[in-house]
């Protein structure tokens, strides 16, 4: 199925299934802006972990005002998400690099 066949199916999902097609695009950009305002948080308290408040502050306002995550936030995309799944891993793995004190290494 070439990618107007997928248009044709996300258009009959959304506007031609019975569901209020307003409500659903509200409700779907309103949860990819709550995953916007998660990765804003996650980038201020990973920051700020790293470098302090007064760092992590500095890294939340870079990436408040960076032009990619303002637009992207307001669409219904995968970008927000993966960007947040992406820095919640770093993070992981940093804690997980700091914890680990195993003799072998």
């Amino acid at each position: 199925m070439g990618s107007w066949g997928r248009c044709r199916v996300s258009e009959n999902f959304i506007y031609r299934s019975g569901n209020d097609s307003d409500q659903v695009i509200v409700q779907d950009r309103s949860m990819m802006a709550i995953v916007g305002v998660g990765l804003c948080l996650l980038i201020f308290f990973f920051s700020a972990r790293l470098f302090g408040p007064v760092g992590g502050l500095i890294f939340e306002l870079l990436a408040v005002f960076d032009p990619n995550l303002l637009a992207h936030s307001a669409l219904i995309t995968a970008d927000v998400t993966a960007a947040f799944f992406f820095i919640a891993a770093a993070c992981s793995y940093f804690r997980l690099l700091n914890a680990v004190t195993s003799p072998g290494f």
